[in-house]
């Protein structure tokens, strides 16, 4: 029985890493292009961008067709072709060791209070979420004692339907090494 599960375990982490490919989508890094590297997923409305400074994983919009990376190498930005749908990634160390609740307090601040329908943290991560500007933005923290890290998905709240069943998914397969 002890075999046929490792055998199982090792095909599955065959399968799983089988089928992704990297991706290439135009960057701006230090006022020059180049290329921001993305991997394939198992589904195709999603690519996955590993962050090897920070230990950390998010998958990312398909749509998404340029990026502006940071030198520092904490993150990545992108965006659609109009530049209305944009992704944000980014890491940090904890220098501090702060707790989730500080990062959960800061990210209320800086968004604004009235602009919140959904806030919620626990241990280890918070999410802010609501609507600004015409835009629904969510964002979703991890914190460990050594690191931070966040995302935040914008889009235009005209295009609701097209992007907000994203959210699940993305917050799923947002992860800490």
């Amino acid at each position: 029985m002890k075999k046929f599960i490792m055998l199982i375990a090792v095909l599955l982490m065959t399968f799983t890493f089988s089928y992704a490919e990297e991706v290439s989508i135009p960057a701006i890094w230090n006022k020059q292009m180049i290329s921001a590297e993305l991997y394939t997923t198992y589904s195709e409305d999603f690519y996955q961008y590993d962050n090897s400074r920070f230990s950390f994983h998010a998958f990312v919009p398909a749509c998404v067709t340029s990026a502006k990376l940071p030198m520092n190498g904490d993150g990545a930005t992108f965006y659609n072709n109009e530049h209305t749908v944009i992704f944000s990634v980014s890491g940090g160390y904890n220098p501090i060791n702060a707790d989730t609740e500080w990062y959960y307090n800061m990210t209320v601040e800086s968004v604004g209070s009235e602009s919140i329908t959904y806030s919620d943290w626990g241990n280890g991560w918070y999410a802010v979420s609501g609507v600004k500007n015409g835009k629904i933005y969510y964002i979703k923290g991890l914190v460990s004692d050594d690191r931070c890290c966040s995302f935040s998905f914008n889009f235009p709240y005209a295009e609701k339907d097209q992007y907000a069943w994203m959210v699940a998914i993305l917050e799923d397969n947002f992860y800490l090494d």
